[in-house]
């Protein structure tokens, strides 16, 4: 089985792990509806085998970017890249681009391995050379067992991984997914991502996945591409993004964030009162050192003590598991702090706390910002 397996994923036109793939590249992208601009100008480049994923709220030209990149879309302006060659006036049916949709997009009428040769036939390729691949694309995905099955006969997150094999039958040069899980349930969502990761390294394809989710994203990506009103707001690392966000709107996208007054002690160290001192780095908007400022930190970045002459009073206590999500408000202003679940007998609603820095601010900016 293994050696099938290996075949497979040579037939894919991969091999084991990144850098097998092919360059993706969007070059100024512009894409209005109307007056609405879904995309302004976009410009971004994935590396040969990489996970990118595009993250960001709704309406933010994620899956416009997708369907331009799959041909799927006109564009005004701009250039498509793949693999350094310009297929931006290429149909879809030229680029060599697989894709899984949201509402997975089968034929009701036709068996799982039906669905999956339907590309190859599309194509030209012989029955029994389409029925060979098709039933070693489902061995991939773990189906090969309902390959008899219509779609109506299956879960939610089988019939999802028909549609990627199916993706994948073609032996696209890159791979297009449009939030392929928020149809199913948590659980089976969470198994199906890891084992779409799984997949997806061990063929080494250019991924593109579209998703609102910011778990999945940082769980998932190589690099995440964060949008905001069809713009590019940061492309890098999940640790980047989450850790040194580029913009405001980045920071308070993904994760939780609070938001302090404070002062600027030099170039390295934001000063909040109560808390403490914590590094921060510097970009072109950081205000000068000396000055007030507004001191973003994650919830992870604190400490929280009981104390009877504390600022803070515990508004909420969550438990989530391994940890606790503890909720504060000093007067109007509401914070959140993560602790270990091993801390949970050191606060009580309605208690009075105080907080300490324990980590490093996110970004910091001017107060005249909001």
């Amino acid at each position: 089985m293994e050696s099938s397996k290996t075949a497979v994923k040579a037939e894919v036109g991969q091999g084991d792990g990144k850098g097998q793939g092919v360059s993706v590249r969007l070059s100024n992208v512009k894409r209005a509806y109307g007056s609405v601009l879904a995309l302004a100008g976009l410009s971004l480049e994935a590396e040969p085998g990489e996970f990118v994923v595009m993250l960001g709220p709704s309406g933010c030209g994620k899956t416009t970017a997708l369907r331009a990149l799959a041909g799927l879309e006109p564009i005004d302006s701009g250039s498509v890249y793949v693999g350094g060659k310009d297929v931006t006036r290429l149909p879809a049916s030229k680029r060599s681009i697989g894709m899984v949709f949201q509402s997975y997009s089968l034929f009701p009428n036709m068996t799982s391995l039906s669905n999956v040769e339907f590309g190859l036939k599309v194509r030209g390729i012989s029955a029994t050379e389409r029925r060979r691949r098709a039933h070693e694309m489902l061995e991939m995905v773990g189906l090969i067992e309902q390959a008899d099955r219509y779609p109506h006969q299956m879960s939610g997150g089988q019939q999802q991984r028909v549609a990627l094999a199916r993706a994948l039958a073609i032996k696209p040069e890159v791979l297009l997914l449009d939030e392929p899980l928020s149809a199913l349930d948590a659980k089976v969502r969470a198994n199906l991502r890891e084992q779409i990761k799984q997949l997806q390294r061990e063929v080494g394809i250019t991924t593109f996945f579209v998703t609102h989710d910011q778990e999945e994203a940082l769980s998932l990506a190589d690099r995440i591409a964060v949008m905001n009103n069809g713009n590019l707001e940061q492309f890098g690392t999940p640790t980047e993004v989450y850790s040194a966000p580029a913009t405001d709107f980045v920071a308070s996208f993904v994760g939780n964030v609070n938001v302090f007054e404070g002062t600027l002690l030099d170039k390295e160290t934001a000063v909040v009162p109560g808390v403490g001192n914590f590094p921060y780095r510097q970009s072109e908007e950081t205000p000068t050192p000396g000055g007030s400022a507004e001191i973003l930190v994650r919830p992870e970045a604190m400490t929280i003590r009981a104390d009877s002459d504390g600022e803070y009073l515990v508004t909420d206590v969550t438990f989530l598991g391994s940890n606790v999500k503890i909720k504060v408000e000093r007067g109007d202003t509401s914070f959140i702090v993560i602790q270990g679940s091993s801390d949970l007998d050191i606060v009580s609603l309605g208690s009075k706390v105080s907080l300490e820095a324990k980590g490093s601010a996110i970004l910091v900016r001017r107060k005249a910002h909001l």
